[in-house]
């Protein structure tokens, strides 16, 4: 989503040092800050979700026009139910989503760092 009040934080998701990171992006839109993650801050991967798919449309074409649409990986759906993940090092997501975060990442079968 674009917010003149986000611009400083899309600026520094791009200054980032991610090379060779996985990230996940629970609500990724767009790619407002994906995009900018795979392509200045280098992540070697971005596991995306997202529930509507004129935003996912958006994303791959995006991903493509910027030669990362090999190293996002777009989940379809709500992330509460698509995404089941054993590590994750990386997480982008606004404090106000912290509770879905434990439906993914869940304590018995993964890490969250």
């Amino acid at each position: 989503m674009f917010s003149p009040g986000n611009i400083t934080e899309k600026i520094r998701m791009s200054e980032l040092s991610c090379s060779g990171e996985t990230i996940v992006d629970m609500f990724v839109g767009i790619g407002y800050f994906t995009l900018p993650l795979l392509r200045h801050a280098k992540a070697l991967l971005v596991h995306g979700c997202d529930w509507n798919e004129h935003a996912i449309t958006a994303l791959q074409a995006g991903a493509h026009c910027n030669g990362v649409g090999d190293r996002c990986q777009i989940h379809y759906g709500d992330n509460r139910e698509v995404m089941s993940l054993q590590r994750c090092l990386f997480v982008v997501m606004c404090v106000c989503v912290l509770p879905f975060l434990w439906y993914c990442v869940m304590p018995s079968k993964g890490m969250f760092q």
